[in-house]
């Protein structure tokens, strides 16, 4: 073995096999390796082109969407799948709700149950913080109302019965009938009883704002005539302290006034609700819910908005296989229905370029500058958007379908990610003969991608069974 000696003297061991290297060996090492490098990088990018060719990568899945719920959603009546990317978007600001058992109905004088399945889609603009409470809240709201809903039926039933039986209804029915429907309606209203003839239930306002306000302000003024006054000092005295609760009256009325002129759309009469069928009061009920759960997000000051495409299906009765389909929403993610093969769109889509919206929002003060409200939002209606209200509202457009499930395949809730790039009747023809509905929601994603889609892109279909009662 030879030696070499440091420069501190000490004496170095070299390998046998080692061996000294010229100025321009090392400078072609190096050159090799530099050109070993760039063959290697044109062999990634040859293999990322030919991957974009073929399809999007793999799933890119918004975490709290994925962790919530299995591949495969499933009720006696349904299979359901869902599917979302963040695609080319920085952030992911969708959210999805699919729950398959929001509640599990047990008929009266019957063990027949029936799950009722509830999809919502939130496409959310701005940030993502309006998309997550909507997520979290709006489908709680909504079961509690349903429950509510139930609820008065039973009692409308309860108190059917007794006069069936020529029994006595006691007051406190009609009392539990006006505290559900003003929860219901979210409006104060008292239920008054006809005491000569109980089958008759009526509804009055406690408070009718003008006829009170223009009472109160001709007392006011004749208080303060001092033609008409009195010339006694504890008259006078009297008329001062009317005077004073008339104003204090008249600014209570007026601060009413102003907060329910605010809430003027989320206002539905009991009487309405008590004479309804799940027909008429359902969408209601749906109706409720968006601008109840718009006003709370307000009121947490979240600032930014989310669109938002509600599904919700339920059966009649457990002697009936007709079950309904209810469907809600706000801004432009949509709700389709496949029967017979072909696409029907239960939703509208809310757009500046629409006729009826864009004179709506101009009626409320607004303005449409390149297809924008107030040349900042491309949709006319949303949840949250705070700083655009009223001419961005949260009322839903609302529509109800009796389902046939000899002819009604399949359903598709998806954000516009999907909608911009695919329209409806090619969405259902590319998934109509896919039977698994998580495989059809991943292929209509793909597909978006494929069609260049810069969006967010979230999915739900579910696949409609025969019903089938329980024994």
């Amino acid at each position: 073995m030879s030696q070499a000696t440091s420069q501190d003297g000490d004496v170095v061991p070299l390998a046998s096999n080692e061996k000294t290297l010229t100025t321009s060996e090392i400078q072609q090492q190096k050159l090799d390796r530099l050109a070993k490098e760039r063959r290697e990088q044109q062999v990634a990018s040859r293999r990322g082109a030919r991957a974009n060719r073929q399809g999007p990568p793999p799933l890119i899945t918004s975490v709290k969407a994925t962790d919530a719920y299995p591949d495969n959603l499933l009720n006696k009546y349904l299979k359901c799948g869902f599917s979302d990317m963040q695609g080319r978007r920085p952030t992911m600001e969708d959210t999805l709700v699919i729950e398959p058992k929001l509640r599990t109905t047990t008929y009266t004088n019957s063990q027949h149950t029936h799950d009722e399945l509830f999809v919502g889609v939130y496409d959310g603009h701005g940030g993502k913080e309006a998309a997550v409470y909507v997520k979290d809240h709006l489908h709680v709201t909504f079961k509690n109302k349903l429950d509510q809903w139930d609820q008065l039926n039973k009692i409308k039933q309860q108190i059917q019965d007794l006069y069936t039986r020529n029994e006595h209804v006691s007051e406190d029915l009609f009392h539990q009938i006006h505290q559900l429907s003003a929860s219901l309606s979210g409006h104060v209203n008292m239920i008054l009883m006809d005491k000569h003839n109980c089958n008759k239930v009526k509804m009055k306002k406690i408070l009718q704002q003008e006829s009170v306000l223009q009472i109160l302000q001709s007392k006011s003024e004749k208080k303060s005539n001092p033609d008409a006054s009195s010339s006694s000092s504890s008259s006078s005295s009297s008329s001062d302290e009317d005077q004073v609760q008339a104003r204090q009256r008249l600014e209570r009325i007026k601060k009413l006034k102003k907060k329910r002129a605010i809430s003027k759309e989320r206002s539905i009469q009991p009487i309405e609700l008590y004479n309804m069928n799940d027909t008429q009061a359902i969408p209601l009920i749906m109706r409720n819910t968006f601008l109840q759960i718009n006003e709370s997000l307000c009121e947490e000051r979240i600032k930014n908005g989310t669109t938002a495409s509600i599904a919700y299906i339920r059966q009649q009765t457990h002697l009936s296989s007709s079950r309904q389909l209810y469907v809600a929403n706000v801004g432009d993610s949509r709700v389709v229905l496949c029967r017979d093969g072909k696409a029907h769109r239960l939703t509208y889509d809310h757009r500046p370029n629409d006729i009826d919206e864009m004179r709506r929002v101009k009626d409320a003060g607004g303005t449409i500058v390149n297809n924008r409200v107030n040349a900042i939002l491309a949709i006319t209606r949303a949840i949250g958007d705070v700083y655009l209200h009223p001419m961005v509202t949260s009322d839903p457009y609302t529509s109800v379908v009796d389902l046939m499930h000899k002819r009604d395949a399949f359903v598709i809730v998806a954000c516009d990610g999907l909608w911009d790039m695919v329209d409806d009747q090619e969405a259902v023809d590319y998934v109509k003969n896919e039977m698994d509905p998580r495989v059809a929601s991943m292929r209509l994603r793909d597909l978006a991608y494929q069609k260049n889609s810069t969006d967010n892109i979230s999915v739900v279909v579910f696949r409609i069974t025969e019903p089938l009662c329980d024994s």
